[in-house]
């Protein structure tokens, strides 16, 4: 007998946490839907660069803060300056309530 929620799914979206410690495993979770979301809690207190680290592993092109440039591994590039008109209109898009 078929289970009476087998299929549906509550269209929330989920973040994975735990145990969540290198780049290939996040982006794993990540690509097999098994979360919308990676949460790092403590991988991020060891190793705060860990989002640089991971793209590079994963091979994405990535820039760097331009304090850190001097320290990044080498061809690394300048972030440029943020746009802080259009951040702050992205931001008012993501926290804008769709009605249904």
């Amino acid at each position: 007998m078929p289970h009476l929620f087998e299929g549906l799914t509550a269209q929330i979206p989920t973040g994975a946490v735990g145990l969540i410690t290198g780049p290939s495993q996040a982006d794993q979770i990540i690509r097999n839907g098994q979360a919308d979301l990676v949460l790092l809690a403590r991988e991020m207190l060891r190793d705060p660069y860990w989002p640089l680290r991971a793209a590079r592993e994963l091979g994405h092109a990535v820039s760097w803060p331009v304090q850190y440039v001097r320290a990044a591994p080498a061809g690394s590039t300048a972030r440029p300056a943020g746009n802080l008109p259009r951040l702050e209109g992205q931001l008012t898009e993501q926290q804008a309530v769709v009605e249904r």
